[in-house]
């Protein structure tokens, strides 16, 4: 619909390189992977986008938008651990979960118009457009534990062994605040007891929690050695 491809367009025009359309489409490769095998509605396409920003976050949104940050991107290793959020975030989408967050700020915005139209409206506009450009609220635990499920399974389904989810949760583990924006942690918070969770679901299926992990496409590792560079430490002459 048209909304959705406002989403699109917002993403997709302006300024862009070769290499941010080179790691989008290594991201968009990774999800079609997972998204043959994740049951999607009929009708929904998963369209991921590339934000070069140093944002520690990745979000669905509405129509199927996913948006994943360089800055949280190359905190993985693998691609079996950037495959791990990229399906619980297609999860979300599957399952309504941004349309029902979304559904919260507009009913927001009509409770307050019995009040106020003027502020009724501008809630639920601001609603509208923060689903088209930024994360939504955070999702409750029965929901983020919904998406953790399916994301497992669509891993396990995919790279043979669910130890790409057990690899993001640690990677997001030790993520500590560093000056850029820590988003993703705070509407995905990483504790023992979703660890223990992905360890559970995996033994309840049978399936072993490590395999040898598929490497990073190319694209992707450029991102990697870029982050590398920037935080080695250069060491004086003598």
């Amino acid at each position: 619909n048209e909304f959705s491809a406002s989403i699109t367009r917002h993403w997709e025009d302006g300024k862009r390189d070769a290499q941010a359309d080179a790691a989008r489409d290594a991201l968009r490769g990774i999800a079609a992977k997972l998204s043959a095998v994740m049951a999607l509605p009929e009708g929904m396409q998963v369209k991921v986008h590339y934000s070069p920003d140093a944002v520690l976050n990745a979000f669905a949104t509405l129509g199927g938008n996913v948006v994943f940050y360089r800055g949280l991107l190359q905190r993985f290793d693998s691609e079996d651990a950037v495959a791990a959020v990229l399906a619980h975030e297609i999860a979300h989408a599957k399952l309504r979960h941004p349309a029902a967050s979304l559904g919260r700020g507009i009913a927001a915005g009509l409770t307050l118009s019995m009040l106020s139209a003027g502020l009724g409206e501008s809630i639920a506009g601001n609603a509208m457009q923060m689903a088209a450009t930024l994360p939504l609220l955070k999702y409750s635990r029965d929901q983020e534990a919904a998406a953790d499920h399916e994301a497992i399974i669509a891993v396990a389904k995919v790279y043979g062994h669910a130890g790409g989810a057990h690899d993001a949760l640690s990677a997001l583990g030790k993520i500590r605040p560093d000056g850029n924006d820590v988003g993703f942690l705070r509407t995905h918070p990483v504790s023992a007891a979703r660890v223990a969770a992905v360890e559970a679901l995996a033994r309840e299926r049978g399936w072993v929690l490590d395999g040898p992990r598929t490497p990073l496409p190319p694209a992707l590792v450029v991102l990697k050695e870029e982050k590398n560079q920037s935080s080695a430490v250069i060491k004086p002459e003598n």
